[in-house]
Order: C-alpha cells, then structure tokens, then sequence
C-alpha cells in the first residue's frame, strides 16, 4: 500500500511529472511492452490497450530521467481527477485520470515506491503524492537497454510558455501548480517566439561534461548521470505572467555548480558568470537607494552573525525564505523546518544552538532600507524581472552568435566568450533598471565566476571594487586574448 506523506518526512526533493516527453529507444517499448502484460495478467490492470501503454511510457520516462539525477529526486504526481481535465495546450497526449490505476499496478508489482499525499485543512499545507522507481524497475530497465542510457527528449509540441496556477480550492477544478489555459497575447507570442528559437538555437551545437579517466581506463566517481536529449527550455509563470517567468529545463540545470564548470560546449571549457544577490540588489535600486560597500561585496554578510560559509549559506537562505513568506511567523516555521527539511545542507541547525530570531532581526535591521518588502510575498515578482533580464542576455548572445546556457541568474559560455557575456550581463541589468525608471541606479553590479577563468575573473572584479569603490562594467580584453585560442 502507499506510504502517507506526513508534514515530517522530507519529501521535497521532488521534480514534477512531465507529460510532454518521449524517447524513440526500442529498449523503452521492450520495458513498457514487459510491464503492460505483467500488470495486466497479474495484477488487473484493465483499459485500452493504447492508452495504458501511453501512460506506461510516460511514468517509465519520468521515473528513469529522475533516477539519473544524483539525489534521485521523487516523481511528484496528481490523484485528484481535476488535475486530469487539461487543456490541450499542454496535454498534447491525452493523459488522463487512468495514469493513477497504472502507477497503483506498478507499486502493485514493485515497480515504483509510491508516497500518497495530504492535505492539511487547518493551515493549508501539503504534498501531492510522490513515486520513485525501485531497484526492480531499474534492473528492468538496464537489462532490456543492455546497459546503455535510452535517449530521452522533450515532445517537439511541448508548450513553452506555461502558466501554473497559485490558487486551490479544496476538491474542486483549480489546483495549486497545475499548468491553466489562457487566452493569447501579443506577449506571449513574443515570449514563445524567443523561447522556440532559443531551443531551435541550443540544438546546433554539441553539448557535453569533462570527465576524467584513470591510468586504468576507470572514470572517476560520482559522475551524474546525464540525459543529454534533455535541452529543451520553457518559462513558467505562476498565478499571472507578471510573476515568475524563469527558464526552467536543460540538463545542466539538474547538475551541482562543480559539474557544470566541467560543461564542454562544442569541445570547448566553460565559464559561468553568476548575478551576486540579484534580488537584494533590484529591492535597493526599487527603493532608490545606494547600498554601503560591504553590502555591495556580499549582501548576505551580516553584523554579529558568525562569518563562515554555513552561516552565509543560511542567511541567504532566510533572505530568500522572508521574500516568498506571507508573513513574519510564517517565514519563522520555515526557517526552523530547514534542518529537517534539508538535512544535508542545515542539518547543523538541529545540533548546535542557532538563534533564528535574533539572525533574522540582524538581516532586517542590516537591509532596512528595503525591510518593507520582506514577509510580503515579492519573491516571484522579483524572479519575473530576472527572467526579463535573461531573457535579454539570451537575445544579445544569440545575436553574436554565441552559445549560452542559463540556470535562472546565472550564464555558461565557452570561456572565449566570457569577456562578451560579463559586458551584456551588466548591460542587461542597466537595461531593466531603466525599463522601470531607476535610472538613478543604473551602476553596474556584482558579476561572480565560476569554472575554468574564475580566478582571474573574481581577482579583477574584486580590485576594481576596491580601487574605485565600484565593480566594473566591462572585463579588460586581455581576459579573451589569452582565451580565444
């Protein structure tokens, strides 16, 4: 029987069921074809036939591309009928209610760890269910593959502009996160227009990781797991398409920051250049003020607050927490269900004496010039404008013909290109402050590096700032010069 997801257990960790892609593998129609006369003879599986190989397919895709990532995030999936009735817009399949008399044959079989959802009527809270392939399904998989990664991609008719809805009504048509319809605009053609050639554009080129062989011919370990058929992008809103909005697909987006400074495009290493507290930045230049110094060096160092890597990652963490939070108590919870929640990375908090009041006062008292925005509930507005100012770089790169790859506020180009992409990062960012008429903020930013020219990239940014009380607009061309071979 599913397991009951309870407030407890950390199941968050989890990617959502995609219906739109595909794999033309034949190892993927033995494994479905196996599946269908197991589920069907041995535990009742009735329907049409065709329908229930669809459905098959689909969880069999979702369930090996989640299993490749090197957390293994959980499949989360709809039991609620509503969540069913979509528009073709995005169910281009026909997916229907029957994919959960499936997944319940499967678990049925042992094919998949199935976690049913809750919903909790006193605060709202709650999960949909959750599936994760078993070892079985793998074995299966494996062996029908003869070992080797069935290719895995997005349905060429996917919807690309995808707006989710941010309400639920208990039991009735609207769920919270379920892709809606909407009437067409000229913006959202436009928007669809950039984003089709921006995946038309990332299929031209050839797109790989760096990985090292021992003497004895052995790869080194811990390398993920890659589907590299999975590059198509889409930009998904939430509630309006005034919020969110961000780029989300790609493989790289699923990979640590280490592995994607190993990202080879056309052969060629890479560099990421990553926006340094974007969101705290557009919040000071929207009240027009000039942060101090130090706030510009590292926006999440705090006065009185320990210095250390763990506790810079935990402020950010609360920064980003106090944005999307509907209140201050409510932020509170979510800060204190971080060790739980996320083990690995604040697991600490749980052992040793950390005072989440007192650091989240310090972070309002230090940022008052933009305090009245926190516990507000802006943190979608505020990745609408960063996927604005994507969307930007993306044109101006593809443009001069160079690749870039985006992870939200952060950009990968081949390091002969780097000197380009720091220039339209900052121009990008100029733009937009001019586009909602802060045109008395328009200084340029914080740019950090990572990857092969990071050093050099973050020595120069870093005595600029000192030397000028500024961070430079522009990388001097000696950075391509030595690169450009």
């Amino acid at each position: 029987m599913p397991t009951e997801i309870t407030c407890q257990q950390p199941l968050d960790n989890s990617r959502l069921f995609a219906i739109g892609i595909l794999s033309a593998d034949s190892s993927v129609g033995r494994v479905v074809s196996t599946l269908q006369e197991e589920l069907q003879q041995e535990h009742g599986l009735r329907g049409r036939r065709a329908k229930i190989e669809c459905h098959l397919r689909l969880i069999v895709l979702n369930l090996l591309v989640n299993s490749l990532y090197a957390n293994h995030p959980f499949t989360a999936y709809h039991r609620r009928k509503a969540a069913y009735v979509r528009s073709p817009r995005y169910n281009r399949l026909r997916v229907t209610y029957g994919l959960v008399k499936v997944i319940d044959a499967l678990e049925a079989g042992g094919y998949v760890e199935n976690h049913l959802g809750f919903r909790n009527r006193d605060d709202g809270s709650g999960r949909i269910s959750r599936m994760r392939a078993t070892e079985r399904l793998l074995q299966l998989i494996l062996r029908e593959s003869n070992g080797e990664q069935p290719t895995i991609a997005s349905h060429p008719d996917s919807e690309c502009i995808v707006l989710r809805s941010d309400e639920d009504d208990s039991g009735g048509s609207t769920i919270l996160g379920q892709d809606i319809d909407y009437p067409e605009t000229d913006e959202t053609r436009r928007m669809r227009q950039v984003v089709e050639r921006y995946n038309a554009y990332l299929s031209c080129f050839d797109l790989g990781l760096r990985v090292v062989e021992g003497t004895n011919g052995i790869a080194e370990p811990n390398v993920p797991q890659v589907n590299f058929g999975d590059r198509q992008v889409r930009r998904i809103f939430n509630g309006s398409f005034r919020c969110g909005g961000r780029f989300y697909g790609g493989w790289w987006q699923g990979i640590s920051e280490e592995w994607r400074s190993r990202i080879l495009i056309d052969g060629h290493p890479v560099t990421e250049l990553d926006y340094s507290g974007i969101h705290i930045r557009l919040l000071y230049a929207m009240a027009g003020h000039r942060q101090t110094a130090s706030r510009m060096r590292d926006p999440y160092q705090i006065d009185g607050v320990e210095q250390s890597p763990r506790m810079r990652n935990l402020v950010k963490k609360i920064y980003l927490i106090a944005l999307n939070s509907a209140g201050r108590q409510n932020a509170l919870a979510a800060i204190r269900a971080l060790s739980a929640d996320e083990p690995e990375e604040f697991g600490w908090m749980g052992t040793d004496e950390v005072d989440i009041e007192r650091i989240l006062n310090s972070f309002v008292t230090t940022h008052a010039p933009i305090s009245d925005w926190l516990f507000s509930g802006i943190g979608l507005e505020l990745q609408y404008y960063d996927s604005q100012i994507a969307e930007r770089i993306i044109l101006d790169l593809m443009r001069q013909n160079i690749p870039v790859l985006t992870v939200h506020d952060s950009f990968i180009v081949q390091d002969r290109h780097v000197v380009v992409l720091y220039q339209s990062m900052q121009y990008a960012f100029s733009e937009f402050l001019n586009s909602i008429g802060r045109t008395d903020r328009l200084e340029p930013t914080r740019i950090k590096a990572t990857g092969c020219m990071a050093d050099e990239i973050n020595r120069q940014v870093e005595a600029s700032f000192l030397a000028t009380g500024s961070f430079p607009d522009r990388l001097p061309p000696a950075f391509y010069k030595r690169h450009a071979a």
